[in-house]
């Protein structure tokens, strides 16, 4: 729905240096190939098995827009979700997930690094 390749050069940079401060390794759906430069342990990928990925048992976190269906497998495999809404309909969903208690949400207008992080 929303694509990574055209976040602004400022929100990628917020993603880029929290990613690179996690022990953990990142996977990043991306929709072309990049020349971005990564920390070493992101990894792009232009398509992800996303039900495999939510339902991998070392999975930390999903961050996502917010849509319903992202949700709803999210939610299946119990996987703790970030939800950064980019649309009417996301907001709605992320506000839900978050009273369920299944998701927080970050306002992209309020994106820094110490929130993401």
């Amino acid at each position: 729905m929303l694509k990574s390749v055209n976040l602004p050069e400022s929100k990628k940079h917020i993603f880029y240096s929290v990613f690179g401060r996690l022990e953990q390794r990142v996977i990043w759906k991306y929709e072309t190939n990049t020349t971005d430069s990564k920390p070493s342990n992101v990894m792009h990928m232009q398509w992800c098995p996303q039900q495999d990925i939510l339902g991998h048992p070392n999975v930390k976190l999903s961050i996502m827009h917010g849509g319903l269906h992202g949700t709803e497998e999210g939610i299946y495999h119990a996987t703790p979700m970030l939800h950064l809404p980019g649309a009417i309909d996301h907001i709605g969903i992320a506000a839900r997930a978050r009273n369920l208690g299944v998701a927080e949400i970050i306002n992209w207008n309020e994106l820094t690094e110490d929130l993401l992080l």
